[in-house]
């Protein structure tokens, strides 16, 4: 919502043929020169609500922020998801909070499935097809791997390579939906055993035991 309304003072900046002195116009300098900047009554009034707004968002943001790195400085799983490229702490504690206890699932197969990232089947005449994935489970789950895979993407390691190989032969959309079911394996085993063994560790492993996980 936030980034509707910067794109709303572009639009404003952009309708009355003033082009934008800063790459960031939402930085110091970028702030001070908008709300200088002389317009005509009616643009200068939509032009102060829109700020004002953001501001409002950006507050809300801020807190939020900051209670979310105040909680993941207390929950040792958070440090092991984060090994994984694309996963911050936001997704790390979405994951957390939305899978709840590792133990349910006896294998990461299950856990993607549960999780609306496996592909449905179909079969007729002896054939077996595979076609999209179910879009079951949690949508907001669902959602924070697919933004981690986007991430992992433009990165480098196994998951960019992975990407860049499925895309190849079948699109970018199917290579990103193929990379967030990876990142969601990677996070089953992390979440059950406390490490991931097949990524190079960016931080020590710890040994946590999987009933320590709460929803």
């Amino acid at each position: 919502m936030r980034s509707a309304l910067k794109n709303r003072v572009g639009a404003i900046l952009a309708k009355c043929g003033i082009a934008r002195p800063y790459s960031d116009m939402f930085g110091p300098g970028g702030t001070h020169f908008l709300g200088e900047l002389e317009l005509r009554e009616a643009p200068r009034r939509r032009l102060d609500s829109t700020l004002a707004l953001i501001g409002d968002f950006t507050r809300e943001i801020d807190q939020t922020t900051r209670e979310i790195e105040t909680r993941a400085k207390h929950d040792p799983y958070v440090e092991v998801l984060c090994q994984i490229r694309g996963v911050g702490r936001y997704i790390a504690m979405l994951v957390i909070a939305e899978v709840g206890d590792i133990t349910r699932f006896t294998t990461a197969r299950r856990l993607c499935a549960w999780a609306g990232m496996t592909p449905t089947v179909r079969s007729s005449d002896m054939r077996t097809r595979l076609g999209h994935i179910s879009h079951q489970g949690s949508p907001a789950l669902r959602w924070a791997l697919v933004e981690a895979a986007q991430h992992a993407a433009t990165g480098g390691g196994p998951l960019r390579q992975t990407f860049e190989r499925i895309a190849k032969r079948r699109g970018r959309q199917v290579a990103k939906v193929a990379v967030a079911r990876k990142i969601l394996t990677f996070c089953f085993y992390g979440l059950r055993d406390g490490e991931i063994r097949c990524l190079a560790p960016l931080a020590p492993a710890r040994t946590i035991r999987p009933t320590a996980v709460n929803a």
